[in-house]
């Protein structure tokens, strides 16, 4: 048996998704390798009402419509769509973490059903 070295200290690989108060989507790193948001461009959104999940379709075509580009940084993905949580009325109050998984048409699902609220960093009065 050979050994592999492990590299990637403080990677993230469960992919995991975030909604802030801005309506920004935020995809980590799992879920850019797992879901080879690197192959893409651009989104269209979705929701499903009845069920309450996102949709995401990745794509490389700008001018579908509801096109939106993706932004990718360093470590993740990221999609402004604050007008897609205004239009559903479904703005998170916190920022928000949710299940992810690839649905039967190959789009990225978020359940919003599985909200985790991000904790409040407390910050102590070193004064008292």
């Amino acid at each position: 048996m050979a050994y592999q070295k492990f590299t990637q200290v403080g990677g993230s690989f469960s992919p995991r998704c975030s909604v802030n108060t801005n309506g920004n989507i935020g995809l980590n790193q799992g879920s850019r390798k797992k879901y080879l948001i690197d192959n893409y461009s651009y989104v269209v959104l979705y929701y499903d009402r009845e069920c309450k999940k996102i949709g995401i379709e990745m794509l490389n075509d700008k001018t579908a419509e509801g096109a939106i580009k993706i932004r990718k940084g360093a470590y993740g993905a990221n999609i402004a769509a604050k007008s897609f949580f205004n239009c559903f009325n479904i703005m998170p109050e916190k920022t928000s973490y949710f299940d992810t998984r690839i649905d039967e048409r190959g789009w990225i699902e978020i359940d919003l059903e599985s909200k985790k609220v991000r904790n409040s960093k407390v910050v102590s009065n070193l004064n008292s």
